[in-house]
């Protein structure tokens, strides 16, 4: 718009043109000068005073034609400059008025602007104004130094120390630095970058390296110059998957018959098989097909024709051949006796052919057979005495596999020795097995003879000691049974074995049935309860021997004696409760036999009382009462007892409940139990255990007072233990080490018979023991060394964490953390390819496994390690050293811990101990990270 000022000085200017042209204007305001000037070609231009541009009488012209003449417009060259025209932002007085863009009020296009000192096009934050752009003043702001052309937004980020792209971020904090070091990110710290990653920085920083070309920043086993190893991954980052140089290679073997085997002394050592080769070299001769380890043996040719170095009736595989009689042997060895006649081992791939039957999974092991032939006849000794693993021995008359005798352990330590009666010229197979199907190792086998016919006493009537041992005939052991060396007829008055017993009185005589009940004063037949028979012993005489701690040995009075036979298979219990004399009880298997037991007294009326006796169906004995002292006579009195447990229900899972009364317990005490009142009324379950450990059974929630006891549910059931009071308030506890399907007894009673009420019954498992070594709670470095070579094989891999495929021998130890914090455990040293397997204890869930991580310091990459377990001090774990391949080795289990106190993640987990374990300035239960620990709400 325009000013005031302005317009009265255009008015001013037009009253000045006014006085010096007084040429009258037309109706329409234009100059009329009567059509002189112009080029009155056609009364057109100048005729009518139009526009006067060029009229002849020399009057004002404009030459834009903007509308201004050129005494006005003050550039009358430009249509758009005129004192009519807006004033703009463009450097010219467009209104004609001598003020420029900003200098003039009326510009009509003015912007936000801001100061740029430094001339960098960026204007600093702050000075913002309205005004044209130009002489320092720019339309983009954001400048945080307008002191320097070098800072503005958009300048490259120079290592310098400054903001200069203005982005807040400073060199190396800002990823579009132009630096001149080249920066990789190494996600996995193995010293080598993505090329992705590339950035052109100050400085290295933590995770950041100055070498690319990593092909799998996630795997800090690979990376440009790794060592390869054959797992079909491109380590070295070359392109190529298992190069020739892979570390791990297999040795595979020329099979130049093509029948699956190769040869031992041509091989290539590659991660798969090459063209032409196998991965067995047992091939004895690769020239022909048909002989290799597979084929089956021709009994007639000369020829090893399945390459186990046994040819023709000497191998099995010519057993039941015409020409073969002993041909499972693998070496004849004719009548040879002596030490060590024979040697070798078993490790080097000897077959299994047989499995001696005292073995244990022997089918599997590999053995060695024998062709022997007893030089004449003799007592022989055979033994594996000498061996350096744990073998059995089996002696078979063919190959059919018919055996005759088996020994595992009657040698030195896990060796074996049969002895016996051989005759002359006798032919035998003699078969030296391992134990388990990983007993393997170097054998010895030994042949010798006492030099006497025979072993035991052949003639017990020849007076020759044939066995040597210094026995003749009768006196000897072997002649127990001889005619003429016992009393053979116990009723005919002849003393057949010339001893000066006759019948009855003779030993020999002991088990007739004759004898049995001669000596007795009455015969209870079968019968059980109380009060069976009675009979005074003044007068009887004192006929049974005293025994040393039963009753008096010096003084002893004297006793009668009742026959007894048990009805049926159980438990019996024998008292003289009710005689009026101080007894003393023995129990005998006949009449003139072996004391069995004896006892004194059991109350305070000087009753005395056998229990606890086990019998088989008709199995007698003979039951002596006798008096104390001399002078303790009077009436006897015997009574008999069926005490043998059976259950009244089953006890399965963790609680049992029932309402405890007559109508549960039936009014009878069918165990006698040695704590609480023994004549309380009970209650019989039977638990099978589920697992091998230690079980707590309890009688919590129950409603009276209890007593509980265990027993194993035999015949004659031990008590294992028994309680009263130990849970409190009458209740009762009793921890018992119980076996994995083994079935035991729990007693339940009141302490008296007046008990009643809801019985309630717990069972808590405790832990299982399933380790081979209790490392206990062995403190961080090495916990175990050895070798796992010729240890079982218990724990399979369930995971693709080792090898699946192969069955190795393996060892387990149960450890228990020492202390809080976070546990690695490892193998590093051992000398085989290990896989480390950790559990949540025994009988608990697989908690982690690795077969392959790489050790510094031994340099191996078959050697395993977890870590990152966060315990507690008393945790349980079971860690198991495996093989990834068949075979075992040396082995060595370390553990170490790192962040006492803490977790793995850094966090509290030492509740308890006054400490801040992981410097958060918050203790124990203060921590967020102790809740629910250790009493911590």
């Amino acid at each position: 718009m325009r000013t005031p000022q302005a317009v009265l000085l255009l008015l001013g200017l037009s009253a000045l043109l006014t006085a010096c042209e007084p040429t009258p204007k037309d109706g329409d305001g234009s100059t009329d000068s009567g059509g002189v000037g112009g080029d009155g070609a056609d009364g057109n231009d100048g005729a009518d005073g139009n526009d006067g541009a060029d009229g002849a009488d020399g009057g004002p012209t404009d030459a834009d034609e903007d509308g201004s003449p050129a005494d006005v417009d003050c550039d009358d060259n430009d249509p758009n400059v005129n004192p009519e025209a807006d004033e703009v932002c463009d450097g010219v007085d467009n209104d004609c008025d001598s003020l420029i863009d900003s200098d003039d009020d009326s510009t009509v296009d003015l912007r936000t602007v801001w100061v740029d000192a430094d001339g960098d096009g960026v204007g600093l934050e702050g000075t913002e104004l309205t005004a044209c752009p130009g002489d320092g003043l720019v339309e983009v702001s954001g400048d945080c130094d307008d002191s320097d052309a070098n800072v503005a937004p958009g300048a490259d980020e120079l290592c310098d120390g400054v903001d200069n792209d203005c982005d807040l971020l400073v060199d190396d904090d800002d990823d579009g630095v132009m630096g001149d070091v080249e920066a990789y990110a190494d996600v996995d710290l193995d010293g080598h970058g993505d090329d992705a990653s590339l950035r052109l920085v100050c400085a290295l920083a933590e995770g950041w390296v100055a070498t690319g070309g990593d092909c799998d920043d996630a795997d800090d086993f690979v990376f440009p110059g790794a060592p390869e190893r054959c797992d079909e991954v491109d380590a070295d980052c070359d392109g190529d998957l298992d190069d020739p140089d892979s570390f791990g290679q297999f040795t595979y073997y020329a099979d130049a018959d093509l029948d699956g085997y190769g040869d031992a002394a041509v091989t290539a050592e590659a991660c798969i098989a090459p063209a032409g080769f196998v991965e067995t070299g047992d091939d004895c001769n690769d020239a022909e097909v048909g002989i290799n380890p597979g084929a089956t043996d021709v009994c007639d040719d000369s020829v090893d024709n399945n390459c186990n170095a046994l040819v023709d009736c000497l191998d099995s595989d010519c057993a039941g051949d015409g020409s073969c009689p002993f041909a499972c042997a693998d070496t004849v060895l004719a009548g040879s006796t002596g030490t060590s006649i024979a040697t070798g081992t078993t490790v080097s791939g000897t077959p299994s052919e047989f499995s001696n039957t005292c073995a244990s999974g022997s089918s599997s092991a590999p053995d060695v057979a024998f062709y022997w032939t007893a030089p004449a006849d003799g007592c022989y000794t055979l033994s594996t005495d000498g061996s350096s693993f744990d073998t059995t021995l089996g002696i078979y008359s063919d190959c059919a596999g018919t055996e005759v005798d088996c020994d595992d352990d009657s040698g030195v330590s896990t060796q074996s020795l049969i002895e016996g009666s051989v005759e002359g010229g006798t032919e035998l197979l003699l078969v030296v097995d391992g134990y388990g199907s990983s007993s393997v190792g170097n054998w010895v086998l030994n042949i010798s003879s006492t030099g006497f016919a025979a072993c035991e006493e052949v003639s017990c009537d020849d007076g020759a000691d044939d066995d040597g041992n210094g026995d003749v005939d009768c006196d000897d052991a072997n002649c127990a049974t001889a005619p003429n060396c016992y009393e053979s007829d116990c009723t005919d008055g002849i003393d057949q074995d010339s001893d000066g017993l006759l019948d009855c009185d003779d030993d020999d005589c002991s088990a007739d049935a004759y004898c049995f009940t001669y000596c007795a004063e009455g015969d209870l037949g079968t019968a059980t309860g109380e009060g069976l028979d009675t009979a005074d012993n003044a007068g009887a005489g004192d006929f049974t021997p005293t025994s040393a701690d039963c009753g008096s040995t010096s003084t002893a009075g004297e006793d009668v004696q009742f026959a007894w036979e048990a009805p049926y298979e159980g438990c019996f219990a024998f008292t003289t409760e009710g005689s009026d004399f101080d007894t003393v009880l023995r129990l005998y298997d006949t009449c003139i036999g072996e004391e069995l037991d004896c006892n004194d007294d059991t109350n305070e009326a000087y009753w005395s009382a056998l229990e606890g006796v086990e019998l088989g169906t008709g199995e007698g004995v003979i039951l002596s009462v006798d008096g104390y002292g001399a002078f303790d006579t009077g009436t006897a009195t015997v009574n008999i007892y069926d005490t043998t447990v059976t259950a009244d229900a089953t006890l399965t899972g963790t609680l049992w409940t029932a309402t405890f009364d007559s109508a549960l317990h039936g009014d009878t005490t069918d165990v006698v139990a040695s704590c609480g009142d023994t004549d309380g009324y009970d209650y019989v379950l039977a638990y099978t255990a589920p697992a091998t450990g230690t079980f707590t059974f309890d009688t919590i929630g129950s409603a009276f007072d209890t007593t509980l006891a265990v027993l194993s549910a035999d015949t004659c059931s031990e008590e294992l233990g028994c309680n009263d009071d130990s849970a409190g308030g009458g209740l009762s506890t009793i921890d018992v080490d119980l076996t994995a399907g083994t079935t035991y007894y729990i007693r339940l009673a009141g302490y008296d018979a007046s008990e009643s009420g809801a019985l309630v019954v717990n069972v808590i498992e405790g832990a299982t023991t399933c380790a081979d070594v209790d490392l206990g709670g062995a403190a961080a470095g090495v916990l175990s060394t050895g070798t796992t070579v010729g240890a079982g094989n218990d724990y399979l891999p369930t995971t693709s964490c080792g090898s699946t495929s192969y069955s190795a021998p393996d060892l387990s130890f149960d450890w228990v953390a020492p202390a809080t914090g976070c546990w690695s455990f490892d193998t590093f040293g051992s000398s085989f390819d290990t896989v480390l397997r950790v559990w949540s204890g025994c009988g608990g869930a697989l908690v982690d496994c690795d077969d392959d991580t790489y050790s510094a310091t031994t340099g191996s990459y078959t050697t395993s390690q977890v870590s990152g377990q966060s315990l507690r001090a008393g945790d349980d774990l079971l860690l198991i050293v495996d093989g990834y391949y068949a075979t075992g080795g040396n082995y060595i289990l370390n553990a170490s811990m790192t962040l006492p106190g803490q977790t793995c993640a850094g966090a509290e987990a030492a509740c308890n101990d006054g400490v801040d374990n992981d410097a958060d300035s918050l203790i124990d239960c203060a921590d967020s990270s102790c809740a629910g620990l250790d009493g911590c709400p």
